[in-house]
């Protein structure tokens, strides 16, 4: 499958309950909070994006598309690519053929999970098909994953072996997402965790520190920002995020 020039971001596990609509929004809130446009295409029957616009505080710079049926789907890919900086795909959990061509789309395909076992069998099933995708459709599909839910007060045994037996085989992985409450609270009540306040989530500013890491680590895998570039969340220097997003929108403009 032929990439186009906007970067396209893919959130895909086989697993429920990973959290991967609630990483999708965090990525997306960031970018926005730092002056990207970013388009988020639901594919997922549950529609839990699509509900999430439709309640208070959703950045403007955030438009959330339904996207079910797999050449809507492609249409709203070639018209985001127009006017967004970057396209998120929230992929439906079951494997599926609008699932796999959002995969085949993607220049980064993540895949969110728990530190449970049940959690890492189901991203090895998601790692096996993107790459039966390739396979399928001669397309080079980049992958990562990402440990979701982490406990904040001690990490588990399991999830240091998971984060092991990923290592071991080469599975690449972005990080770890602390379980916060502000992330909850994000996704039942609307916003993001840049337009909630402290006075709404607790423990807020971990919760953008996490977001903002995601974001970068993301960020280096699709070549929005260099990697090594930027300091801690907390600096300026990650201004640099938003300050790429915006200069390659100019730039891809100026090829149109």
């Amino acid at each position: 499958m032929p990439k186009l020039q906007r970067p396209i971001v893919s959130f895909a596990t086989s697993k429920g309950g990973a959290g991967k609509s609630t990483l999708a929004i965090a990525f997306a809130g960031e970018l926005a909070a730092e002056g990207g446009r970013v388009a988020i295409l639901d594919t997922d029957p549950q529609q839990s994006v699509l509900k999430w616009s439709k309640k208070p505080n959703k950045p403007d710079q955030i438009d959330v598309f339904e996207a079910t049926d797999e050449e809507i789907m492609i249409d709203l890919i070639h018209s985001c690519q127009k006017t967004h900086h970057v396209i998120v795909i929230d992929v439906q959990g079951r494997v599926s053929e609008i699932g796999n061509t959002a995969m085949a789309w993607s220049d980064l395909v993540v895949i969110p999970l728990q530190g449970a076992g049940m959690d890492a069998d189901g991203a090895v099933s998601t790692v096996k098909n993107v790459r039966k995708v390739e396979k399928a459709r001669s397309a080079r599909i980049a992958y990562a994953t990402v440990i979701n839910r982490v406990s904040g007060a001690i990490r588990s045994r399991t999830t240091e072996a998971v984060r092991d037996l990923f290592c071991e085989n080469n599975i690449p992985m972005l990080g770890t997402v602390v379980d916060r409450e502000a992330f909850r609270i994000m996704t039942t009540s609307g916003g993001t965790q840049h337009t909630l306040s402290r006075a709404d989530a607790p423990g807020l500013d971990k919760a953008r520190a996490d977001a903002a890491n995601l974001t970068r680590a993301i960020a280096e895998q699709i070549g929005l920002i260099r990697k090594g570039q930027g300091t801690s969340p907390s600096s300026s220097d990650d201004r640099a995020i938003s300050q790429t997003v915006a200069q390659a929108g100019v730039a891809l403009q100026a090829t149109q």
